[in-house]
């Protein structure tokens, strides 16, 4: 850690997200295929997902782990055939040994995995301001982990503007309906300072609260989707530590 980032003002903040490991060799220890958001299309390899501390100066990796998807057809479990996957290397191993672990993240929950290495994380005294993901990890068991934690931290990531529900003011309105509800009245705003176009609603998502805010670049662009549990936090504030994710 940069010791000009030791004493400093900026928000300190854990990143969670997960990137292809594509690979070549179809007799790799349990090697499968898997989707590449990257590529739009199925490729062999595994999914790493990292958790990272950054202050703005210093970025640490605090824990990793490799995951497959088994997928939707039971012939092809992980998207190999029953002879690929026979040619596989194998090896007896004792429970005691620390492979065994990384062997039982592979099949694992994502969404677990980042929970237990965010909980792992606060137990070795790591501190945080925010935790920032993308849309794929924004869900109500992230968010109400958060939630839940005695150190003082947030939670601040990105969300798919699709069909997840938020109560406001008693009714319930998808990401759309609530950016249309702000046009209607009047409450999207335009930051010189941040150029874009912006709106803020203050929600509850499965009985949480949290803050949405909503920007775009330009007048008919596409809107983009931010979360927090901060509900007091401002929309110049929010956008700053979340460029690194976005």
């Amino acid at each position: 850690v940069r010791a000009d980032s030791c004493n400093g003002k900026d928000p300190v903040c854990l990143i969670v997200d997960d990137s292809d490991f594509p690979k070549t060799g179809k007799k790799i220890e349990r090697i499968g295929r898997i989707f590449s958001h990257v590529t739009h299309k199925s490729i062999l390899g595994f999914k790493a997902l990292f958790l990272c501390r950054t202050d703005g100066k210093t970025q640490t990796v605090l824990d990793f782990s490799l995951h497959g998807e088994e997928g939707s057809r039971a012939e092809r479990p992980f998207g190999m055939t029953r002879e690929q996957r026979g040619k596989q290397y194998r090896r007896e191993r004792d429970e005691t040994e620390a492979v065994q672990e990384r062997i039982e993240e592979y099949t694992q929950s994502k969404i677990q995995k980042a929970i237990d290495m965010v909980r792992r994380a606060i137990k070795e005294g790591i501190r945080f301001d925010y935790l920032l993901s993308d849309s794929w990890f924004t869900c109500t068991d992230i968010v109400r982990f958060i939630k839940s934690r005695h150190v003082r931290c947030h939670f601040l990531g990105m969300i798919k503007m699709a069909k997840t529900k938020y109560r406001f003011k008693g009714k319930m309105k998808s990401a759309r309906e609530l950016v249309k509800l702000l046009q209607s009245r009047k409450e999207i705003r335009y930051s010189r300072r941040l150029r874009c176009y912006y709106g803020q609603a203050e929600v509850e998502l499965s009985g949480i609260k949290v803050k949405l805010f909503f920007c775009r670049r330009t007048r008919n662009g596409d809107w983009t989707g931010l979360m927090t549990t901060n509900t007091k936090l401002n929309k110049s504030f929010s956008y700053l530590p979340c460029q690194s994710q976005i």
